[in-house]
């Protein structure tokens, strides 16, 4: 009998643990607007405010209205990214942003489109930075954002370079994760 797996390090559990909520069939596949995105999006605030990563002055959510894309054309979808922000030690008036986009598919004929890969596990792997830095504070300030509208054409992104919540002057550098599941 082979010995038993060592246990996985707290921050691992975690990991896998944001993972398996996100891509649950509870949030119905996260699209932009339904419920699901909802759900996932009050889980997302949920973990960056229990593990103390402040909102920015403007807000820990970012709505925005914007023109995607459809499998049946243009629709107007209303969406909301998430903020949060690390304060950095040393350097404190330029920024880390550290994205990853909380929305995907949804649902079609009514099947669930979970996106575990796409993209469960690079927010969850956001959450997984955010918890490391709150545990050993950066030299440089982190900006982290939940972008929605992704699949619909990069709608929350594009937004937030339209109205970020400190100079583009001041961003020295954009980390995203996406799909960080695939071997």
């Amino acid at each position: 009998m082979a010995p038993p797996a060592p246990a996985a390090p707290a921050f691992q559990a975690q990991l896998l643990e944001d993972a398996r909520i996100l891509a649950s069939d509870e949030v119905g596949g996260r699209d932009t607007g339904p419920a699901g995105g909802e759900l996932a999006r009050n889980y997302i605030v949920g973990r960056l405010e229990g593990l103390g990563v402040a909102a920015p002055a403007v807000g820990r959510l970012q709505p925005w209205e914007a023109t995607g894309r459809t499998r049946t054309g243009p629709k107007v979808y209303n969406g909301i990214n998430i903020i949060g922000v690390i304060p950095g030690t040393r350097v404190t008036d330029k920024y880390i942003v550290v994205t990853a986009h909380y929305d995907h598919v949804g649902t079609h004929d009514g099947l669930v489109f979970n996106g575990a890969d796409d993209n469960a596990s690079g927010v969850a792997t956001m959450l997984a930075l955010a918890a490391d830095l709150k545990r050993q504070a950066p030299e440089h300030s982190v900006i982290f954002v939940a972008l929605d509208g992704e699949e619909h054409g990069l709608l929350g992104a594009k937004h937030f370079v339209e109205a970020p919540p400190v100079p583009l002057s001041s961003i020295t550098m954009n980390l995203n994760f996406d799909m960080t599941a695939r071997a």
